[in-house]
């Protein structure tokens, strides 16, 4: 095993190298195979998108749906792989396009899943960081981000949303260009929050030690953002996490918060 200098952990590298795969993903040539679907999506007709993915892709997919709701004419829905294959709550009907997210492109439910949809006619992509992987072959259209190192996959949450959210963009029902601006300024965003928020991050993990669980807590994309936070925690630190909707915290799962619990509250500016 080689010697690693600086850092100890290989994931705090992931996530310092966030502002880099942001920028990255907004290079015209990854843009322009955002666009590509964006153009086969309209040229197929396509009425509805259905997003899925495992884990992390999961929850990237899901945080997909938001942007597609708010910006384009298009439903959009999403569920996990394994689901769909074996518990299907989604019907896939004519106008469907079908949208997996794996890091790898390696994920077996994922690209099973695809690899049926393709069969059965409907029009398939795929957004992961692997080129040549299984889901790159078996999607008809691929999206290619960078590659996150790190097992427990950090700055792929961050870049997977960013290039759904270009795909949303794209077929948008009319034009947004402070979004896309507010987009462009993302690397610089994240630059700051990496810079500012470390040491206030160790001061409260030091204050935290002697909790025992953690529950971390949203509404709407911040929800989704609870639930990979809470993941995070159980992969790299292995301590006992949840990730909860707002409402429903309030609805008898307060009462089993006490001083052995850390809760966080993940409420940006105007967020209910």
């Amino acid at each position: 095993m080689n010697e690693r200098n600086g850092h100890p952990y290989l994931m705090y590298d992931s996530i310092q190298a966030t502002p880099e795969l942001l920028a990255q993903c907004m290079e015209p040539a990854i843009r322009g195979r955002v666009e590509a679907l964006a153009k086969t999506i309209r040229m197929r007709r396509i009425r509805r998108l259905v997003l899925t993915g495992c884990g992390t892709s999961l929850m990237i997919a899901q945080c997909c749906v938001h942007f597609f709701t708010a910006w384009t004419d298009l439903d959009a829905v999403a569920e996990s792989a394994f689901e769909l294959q074996h518990y299907p709550t989604v019907r896939l009907r004519e106008g469907d396009a079908i949208i997996g997210f794996s890091h790898t492109g390696g994920t077996k439910a994922v690209v099973d899943f695809i690899q049926g949809c393709r069969a059965k006619g409907y029009l398939t992509a795929g957004f992961l960081e692997v080129a040549g992987s299984r889901l790159d072959a078996a999607a008809e259209i691929s999206v290619i981000g960078g590659k996150d190192g790190a097992t427990p996959k950090t700055r792929s949450f961050s870049t997977g949303i960013l290039l759904g959210a270009m795909l949303a963009l794209c077929l948008g029902d009319r034009e947004r260009p402070e979004v896309w601006a507010a987009l462009e300024h993302l690397p610089e965003q994240a630059r700051w929050v990496l810079t500012r928020a470390e040491t206030p991050m160790k001061t409260l993990a030091k204050d935290w030690l002697s909790r025992e669980h953690f529950v971390l807590v949203g509404s709407g994309t911040n929800f989704i953002a609870a639930r990979e936070g809470s993941l995070k925690l159980l992969e790299a630190a292995n301590v006992p996490a949840l990730g909860i909707q707002i409402e429903e915290l309030a609805h008898g799962n307060e009462l089993y918060l006490d001083e052995s619990w850390g809760v966080l509250f993940l409420a940006p500016q105007n967020c209910k």
